[in-house]
Formats: structure tokens, C-alpha cells, sequence
């Protein structure tokens, strides 16, 4: 970000690749305990993070999903990176912001 910043022409993206079925939940009481493999860690506050996994729960993994995923960007055509984005989208974004010209696809700058 650091790099972005004193380059204004860069357009950073930061995404994930993909989702997974695992979630945070709350912790468990003897009263609620939620069914299916958990897993407990303290937080850098020291705070209990709970996570429950959807998949695979002998192997304490989890399969990865198709998910809509969280997408930001900032620096030139970062205000086309919002909401729901398509990856051929965000491809046309990039070609947008690197200067090469209108796309055959959408014929727009």
C-alpha cells in the first residue's frame, strides 16, 4: 500500500482465490454445543475464535467453494472494483488501468 501510495498509477487489487465451508462461530456451551469438528484458538487479545468446519471434519480440513469472495482495489479504476465483480470484469479492470486501450469485449475505455 505503501508503494501505491508514492505510485499513484499502480492499481492495487487484494482478493482470495476462493472460499472455504468453515466458519467462526461462538463458542460452545455444554447447553448449545454446535454439531461437527471444531476448533479453538485465542485471538492476538487473548480472545477465544471458534471455528467450525463444514467438510472433511476427520482430516481438520475443508474443501473450497465457489463463493463470492471480498474484493478491494485502490489507485487508478479501483472505483470499477465494488460490489460484485466477475473475474473477466476485473480482468477488463486491469486491462483498463495498465493504459492499453478500449476492450474488444465491452468496447469501453
Amino acid at each position: 500500500m505503501d508503494f501505491a501510495r508514492s505510485h499513484p498509477d499502480t492499481l492495487l487489487i487484494v482478493t482470495a482465490d476462493h472460499g472455504h465451508t468453515s466458519q467462526i462461530v461462538s463458542a460452545p456451551t455444554e447447553a448449545d454445543h454446535p454439531v461437527g469438528l471444531l476448533s479453538a484458538l485465542l485471538t492476538h487479545d487473548r480472545v477465544p475464535m471458534v471455528i467450525a468446519y463444514g467438510t472433511n471434519a476427520y482430516h481438520r480440513s475443508m474443501d473450497h467453494t465457489g463463493t463470492q469472495v471480498r474484493i478491494a482495489a485502490m489507485g487508478p479504476q479501483a472505483a470499477n472494483v465494488t460490489g460484485i465483480t466477475d473475474q473477466t470484469d476485473l480482468f477488463r479492470t486491469m486491462e483498463r488501468a495498465l493504459g492499453s486501450g478500449t476492450t474488444k469485449a465491452t468496447g469501453r475505455q
